[in-house]
């Protein structure tokens, strides 16, 4: 555990002692609004405004420095769980990180596996998102062969394809899914 500490406090420190001191208010909010470069557009044309918006701002940020986050930061920490604006990362600098991770497997149930509710998390990234941060989500999804964990290397892919056994099994957890995202 003392090693823990020492690497959450190395960490930032060594992260964030190098390049230009940051003059803004913690906390602030920063909007940018880049110009748009000729030639230049994401991949996918049909991406809603929000993700144009992240697409461009990631563009005007590259190469002035580094995005730095952690998975549930402002879940849980180093003793504390669940407490209001905070996380290991704002303790330590007095600045909330760039970037949140966060869990979905376990979706439908009221928490995911990690035993975090599915409510909080929703809160806490539209807290993130309304700071002009970025919320990045992973989705451990269970086996649907044999029902065991994510980490079940059982083939299941050709058995959650359109027309196979499991495929409206896996719809309706893409469902599940992109009712948590409404």
């Amino acid at each position: 555990m003392r090693f823990l500490g020492v690497i959450l406090v190395l960490i930032p420190l060594t992260l964030f002692s190098c390049g230009k001191r940051d003059k803004r208010i913690p906390d602030q909010k920063i909007t940018l609004t880049p110009p748009v470069i000729a030639g230049e557009s994401p991949a996918d044309s049909l991406i809603t405004r929000e993700t144009k918006a992240l697409w461009m701002n990631l563009k005007a940020l590259h190469g002035k420095g580094i995005l730095f986050g952690q998975q549930d930061a402002n879940l849980v920490g180093v003793n504390w769980k669940f407490d209001e604006n905070r996380s290991d990362i704002k303790d330590l600098t007095g600045t909330h990180p760039s970037l949140y991770g966060y869990e979905l497997s376990g979706i439908g149930n009221e928490s995911n596996t990690d035993s975090i509710p599915f409510e909080l998390i929703s809160k806490r990234m539209i807290e993130v998102f309304d700071r002009g941060g970025i919320n990045t989500v992973s989705w451990h999804m269970n086996n649907p062969v044999t029902g065991g964990t994510a980490w079940d290397v059982t083939k299941a892919v050709n058995r959650i394809l359109p027309d196979s056994i499991l495929y409206e099994f896996y719809k309706s957890e893409l469902r599940k899914i992109g009712s948590f995202f409404k």
